[in-house]
């Protein structure tokens, strides 16, 4: 009878322990899958980065400009530094994950969200849409803080999920790839936004239309940041390979730093921005003294010799 018990107690622990293993774990992938994990990443890649481009920081100080709003110069300056203010935010990111069973979930919500946030732009864009320019340059700045922070908390869930996905031994290459055809994807997404703009000014040059074209490459750019999510939908969803320790959230947010990687990381980020934000005013300060020489030389030059 006390076999049996400790058979039934071990069968139930064996189940218990198999179900949160199928739960937690999955078989792993065979090659063909992996690379076609690859390609969609690449295509994810690609296409978010022609809306990121179709919709830019300065195609949004644009539209904040065209508003008229009182207070614009600080409108200005909050969207200028959304990207700053929400990386900064981004280090939450693991607490925020920790609380899903699934990276792909997550990284498929924020990213749709982010676009989603995006599709306002266009809107606010409107003249008379809301019955307050100030409230419409309010919300703008809001809808593009939103967008950063969702943006980056994704990436943060997307990076890791990668490293899953990419083995170690082609893992920078894969990411070099990737990033490559990132940058193309924003560069033809540069020109297509510019080109636009120019040509609707130079067709359309009544003040009441020249919103449109703001609003369109606001509009396709949004359209194309929700379709990639697409390819990202399509691929394998891996969960962490252990359980995520319980912990409280703020212990969340600081446990990279208890990583030397991470620590090394951190101080070069720190030491570069410092270095190039403290050569800009030095920049500066030489080319006034450089000026200021020419000018004084060119005065002594221009003076007339009197005997």
């Amino acid at each position: 009878m006390r076999w049996r018990q400790l058979g039934v107690r071990r069968s139930t622990s064996f189940q218990l322990l198999s179900v949160n293993s199928v739960a937690r774990f999955r078989p792993p992938l065979t090659v063909r899958q992996r690379h076609r994990a690859r390609t969609l990443a690449c295509w994810n890649g690609v296409v978010w980065a022609m809306g990121n481009g179709l919709v830019s920081s300065l195609l949004v100080i644009y539209i904040a400009m065209d508003l008229k709003a009182p207070g614009v110069g600080f409108g200005v300056g909050m969207i200028r530094a959304a990207p700053q203010l929400a990386g900064l935010l981004r280090i939450s990111a693991p607490a925020f994950i920790d609380r899903w069973t699934d990276r792909k979930h997550f990284c498929l919500g924020a990213f749709l969200l982010s676009a989603l946030a995006l599709l306002g732009v266009p809107l606010l864009a409107m003249p008379g849409w809301l019955p307050s320019a100030r409230v419409a340059l309010a919300l703008l700045v809001a809808l593009w803080g939103v967008y950063h922070l969702l943006e980056y908390l994704g990436t943060v869930a997307l990076w890791s999920w990668l490293g899953d996905l990419v083995p170690q031994r082609i893992r920078g290459a894969f990411l070099g790839r990737r990033e490559r055809w990132m940058v193309g994807g924003q560069a033809v997404a540069f020109i297509a936004s510019g080109a636009f703009i120019y040509v609707w000014r130079q067709q359309y040059p009544l003040p009441d239309r020249a919103w449109i074209g703001y609003a369109a490459p606001a509009a396709v750019g949004a359209c194309f940041m929700l379709l990639a999510v697409l390819p990202l939908a399509q691929m394998p969803g891996l969960v962490s390979r252990s359980a995520p320790k319980a912990r409280s959230a703020i212990a969340a947010i600081f446990a990279p730093l208890a990583d030397p990687a991470f620590r090394r990381l951190l101080l070069f980020g720190c030491w570069f921005s410092f270095s190039n934000g403290i050569t800009l005013p030095v920049g500066r300060f030489i080319n006034n003294l450089y000026d200021t020489h020419n000018v004084q030389r060119t005065r002594w030059c221009a003076t007339p010799l009197t005997l």
